[in-house]
């Protein structure tokens, strides 16, 4: 009589312990989850960041270029020199180095070249720019990323010990109900109900 109380009393604590190692199981897979997804996150922030920081530069850059005069630049005056040498060179060859056509000449190099080198110094500054704002986009969707499932991993975590804790109640519960139920059917059993 006392055997199978006995037993249902193992069975239960059998079925607490169970119910809570595969808690601690589903604790440390989730936690280890999440260690992964951290550290792909701040390996995916670090591979991005130098793109974004240099972005962010190039954007300031892009900013002083915009509000000062192209002119004072580095390396503006030296080439600009240059076309103005080659200008003046072919016209003194032609024994012209001093006229109007010249003159002209001279002027139309430094304007146009002046507006080329502009616009091409504002494009790199831009694409640099550009750059950085796709790295700072793709740490953003990073984050995002990582927040979701960081967000699903800990409701798994939740989960797992809830279910850990309601199998470690059931189980319990179990075990004494079916001890229990075991002293009541010996109990009738003893007075003769089951004859």
């Amino acid at each position: 009589m006392a055997f199978p109380v006995i037993g249902s009393i193992v069975g239960g604590a059998l079925g607490l312990i169970g119910a809570n190692k595969a808690a601690k199981a589903q604790t440390n897979a989730a936690n280890q989850a999440s260690a992964v997804q951290q550290q792909m996150y701040n390996q995916t922030r670090e591979d991005l960041d130098p793109f974004r920081q240099r972005g962010v530069n190039a954007l300031a850059r892009y900013a002083d270029a915009v509000d000062r005069p192209f002119e004072e630049t580095p390396g503006y005056q030296f080439r600009l020199r240059q076309g103005i040498d080659a200008v003046e060179a072919s016209r003194a060859a032609r024994g012209g180095l001093f006229s109007g056509a010249t003159g002209k000449a001279i002027n139309s190099q430094a304007q146009d070249y002046a507006s080329n080198e502009y616009t091409n110094h504002l494009n790199r500054l831009q694409g640099l720019a550009n750059m950085g704002q796709s790295a700072a986009a793709m740490q953003g969707t990073a984050g995002q990323n990582f927040a979701s499932q960081q967000t699903n991993t800990l409701a798994g975590l939740g989960n797992a010990q809830a279910a850990g804790a309601v199998g470690m109640t059931n189980a319990l519960n179990t075990g004494i109900n079916n001890a229990i139920g075991y002293h009541q059917y010996n109990t009738l059993l003893d007075r003769g109900y089951f004859q």
